[in-house]
């Protein structure tokens, strides 16, 4: 096993790509290709022996090492090939947003995906309590960050889900649309009914317009269906005036 075989090795094990087994594994299959080679060489294959333990043995410290600072992190290093490189201080990181009880999967998940510990919090300080692994990856991989989170939570929508919040972002709906058509004072709307509104291109004014012909039993629908006719309020409160003469 050449110098530049073992160094390889020592930096999968430090990325997480291969746990202390198996690199211990590969180093014996190596070695023995090495001592076959030099059988003809006592003193290289010698040499090559003394190299093997000695990367052997930086191999296991490493190990020791980054399971010791995962248990002082309160977190156990049962699945190190899963990790993606993430040592016990990224780890730490993550516990201290509130995400406790987390396994090295989940770590390296978060790792693999770019996820640092202030996305989490900055997740967390906008008003998203329930956060799980899968949750906080959903938000990332859509590109949701914690200002529209926080901006959505601040228009008054009851009871937001993590799925209404990405099914909102999808359909281009920003947070100071939602805000408008709440404050036209039409009523409670649903996040359905806010996305269908939006798709079809009615704006607060729109909506507010109608409110001041005095429509009654005006719902989504008819709002809706009278927008896809063409009718705008002016023309919606003449008609109005004119049935009242």
């Amino acid at each position: 096993m050449t110098k530049e075989e073992r160094i390889k090795i020592l930096e999968m094990v430090a990325a997480g790509k291969l746990s202390v087994e198996q690199a211990g594994e590969l180093m014996d299959i190596l070695a023995e290709k090495s001592v076959t080679d030099a059988e003809q060489r006592p003193e290289e294959g010698q040499r090559a022996g003394e190299y093997n333990q000695e990367a052997m043995g930086r191999i296991r410290g490493y190990g020791k090492t980054l399971d010791r600072g995962l248990r002082a992190a309160g977190l156990k290093w049962d699945k190190p090939d899963k990790m993606y490189g993430a040592g016990a201080s990224y780890a730490r990181a993550l516990r201290e947003t509130g995400l406790t009880h987390l396994t090295a999967e989940e770590i390296g998940a978060l790792k693999m995906y770019g996820i640092g510990a202030n996305y989490v919090k900055a997740l967390r300080e906008a008003g998203l309590g329930d956060l799980t692994v899968k949750k906080i990856i959903s938000l990332y991989n859509y590109g949701i960050d914690a200002d529209y989170v926080r901006a959505l939570l601040e228009t008054g929508l009851d009871n937001l889900t993590m799925k209404q919040i990405i099914h909102l972002y999808n359909h281009g709906v920003s947070a100071e649309y939602v805000r408008d058509l709440l404050e036209t004072g039409f009523g409670d709307l649903s996040v359905d009914q806010i996305i269908s509104l939006y798709n079809y291109g009615i704006d607060a004014a729109y909506m507010r317009g109608l409110l001041e012909t005095g429509l009654s039993d005006l719902t989504v629908k008819k709002i809706i269906h009278l927008k896809n006719h063409g009718i705008d309020p002016l023309f919606a409160a003449s008609y109005l005036n004119k049935e009242g003469e």
